[in-house]
């Protein structure tokens, strides 16, 4: 009971960041979000999440179209499988998001509920490895110090319209960057990706 207590509390705590933006075309948007990450691993769901946190800044260019700058990051987890037992790392990440407004699609008007779609590409640093090479498998991609790669992401979310200048949002996003980034190489799924 207690380990579907924690599964359903953590699904419902990775889809949720709150934060105070204008929303609606025309503007500026600034959103500060907080919530969890999860690292694709082999062990529970649950004891993968970690905390995490992002910063955005966006313009809507037309009640449909809008891009923003995203920066995120915070922690990450990943699972040795042989001896049952887990390691923290750290990364941050920069990212350039388009945006488009499901709704507005159909016409502009202010909502309580906005839904929207974004696709996105940036970089992401990772450091502070707490893994340790020697309890990995022989195959694995343990890294040391700083690492760099690429990010493709795509997600979706709702704004829950508070008043003209304040939402709060409802985001899931989807992040692929280097199969290093958990220093565990990534077998069965057909892609040398982490997710």
């Amino acid at each position: 009971m207690k380990k579907a207590f924690l599964v359903i509390t953590s699904v419902l705590v990775l889809a949720t960041s709150a934060f105070a933006q204008d929303v609606f075309y025309p503007g500026f948007q600034l959103g500060i979000k907080g919530g969890a990450s999860h690292t694709v691993g082999e062990t529970d769901f649950g004891k993968l999440i970690s905390p995490a946190a992002a910063l955005d800044l966006g313009y809507q260019i037309s009640p449909v179209f809008g891009l923003r700058a995203d920066i995120s990051g915070w922690q990450g987890k990943g699972w040795y499988a042989t001896i049952d037992n887990g390691y923290k790392f750290n990364f941050a990440q920069v990212a350039l998001d388009a945006t488009f407004d499901i709704c507005n699609m159909f016409g502009y008007k202010s909502r309580l509920f906005n839904p929207y779609v974004f696709l996105g590409v940036g970089g992401v640093g990772y450091f502070n490895n707490g893994a340790e090479q020697a309890k990995l498998p022989a195959d694995n991609n343990y890294w040391n110090g700083f690492k760099f790669s690429t990010v493709a992401r795509a997600g979706a979310g709702v704004d829950i319209r508070l008043s003209d200048l304040i939402a709060i949002e409802l985001e899931y996003a989807a992040n692929a960057q280097s199969d290093k980034f958990n220093s565990k190489k990534n077998v069965g799924a057909g892609l040398d990706c982490d997710w």
